[in-house]
């Protein structure tokens, strides 16, 4: 009743923490070449990926977009954002 409230548009601490770890994860895949794909998979395929809500998967997202590592376009996905490394 009398602790703080947090605004409705901001993910809960914990699901922050857990996005950061989910995002944090997801840059290492991507920085390794774990990935050849210059798309990412879909907020749901992530979320299931990494056993989390779409809501966590998509916080992720956005950390990695804030990071300029990945693109984020509404209604077309994700994209990897890193120059391509020359062979």
């Amino acid at each position: 009743m009398f602790g703080l409230k947090e605004p409705m548009n901001e993910p809960s601490f914990e699901r922050r923490n857990i996005a950061r770890q989910v995002a944090d994860e997801l840059e290492r895949a991507l920085m390794s070449g774990g990935s050849s794909r210059r798309r990412l998979p879909s907020v749901r395929e992530l979320a299931a990926k990494y056993r989390v809500s779409p809501n966590t998967a998509n916080a992720a997202l956005r950390l990695l977009a804030e990071r300029q590592i990945v693109q984020v376009f509404p209604r077309k996905g994700a994209f990897i954002n890193l120059p391509a490394c020359p062979a």
